[in-house]
């Protein structure tokens, strides 16, 4: 094979794999000549027929080898976070609903939350009174700002285990969002009182006390 056919047929390679970038570029030396085709100007003269095998042999081969070489893709979060891919090992075995809320929670870690969701959404699916997917969906919808299901998830909850000092926590956090101090207060309180040990209850408790005593 001579040099022009091996220099021709890299070329040719070399557009081939840039084709879509070449569909956005706008340089001003390239004409169009008609609608779908460039034209880059130029004589040329016609390559011969054993010359144009030569170069179309070497085009595939080039495509072929720049196919073989491409790089592998970047990890995705489930490759690269351990706690994550090994929650998402688990549920391949057993796809149970704590194996669903273990996902979730991993994805929400990470900050996935779509993927979250669904994790949650699918543990109540399989257990339709899961306390634990109700108040995890309900801080899910509450840190995103969508406070109306986000209160509806939680009251679940805390129907099903009105004695879960996270739930009422919960609740009290978004029932504060929505500017209900006392509400919100009463169930800081109520989680206290079922908690007592619990730094982050007493925390919220003091700290929503002062701000419903100035804004009555």
């Amino acid at each position: 094979m001579n040099r022009v056919v091996v220099i021709a047929a890299s070329a040719m390679a070399a557009m081939l794999s840039s084709a879509c970038a070449s569909r956005t570029a706008q340089s001003p030396f390239v004409k169009k000549g008609g609608a779908g085709f460039i034209d880059v100007g130029g004589a040329q003269s016609a390559p011969t027929p054993a010359a144009q095998a030569d170069v179309d042999r070497a085009t595939r081969e080039a495509v072929a080898k720049r196919a073989a070489d491409k790089p592998a893709p970047l990890p995705s979060i489930e490759g690269r976070d351990p706690a994550l891919r090994d929650a998402i090992a688990a549920l391949g075995m057993d796809p149970s609903a704590a194996a669903h809320l273990r996902v979730a929670t991993e994805y929400m870690r990470v900050g996935v939350r779509d993927v979250a969701f669904d994790h949650y959404t699918d543990a109540l699916r399989l257990e339709p009174r899961n306390v634990a997917a109700f108040d995890g969906r309900a801080r899910l919808w509450r840190d995103v700002g969508i406070l109306a299901p986000a209160l509806a998830d939680a009251h679940r909850a805390k129907f099903f285990d009105p004695t879960s000092a996270e739930v009422r926590n919960t609740l009290g956090t978004i029932l504060e969002r929505r500017g209900l101090c006392r509400d919100a207060l009463a169930e800081y309180s109520e989680a206290l009182r079922l908690k007592p040990d619990a730094a982050w209850a007493r925390q919220n408790v003091t700290r929503l006390t002062d701000t419903c005593e100035k804004n009555p």
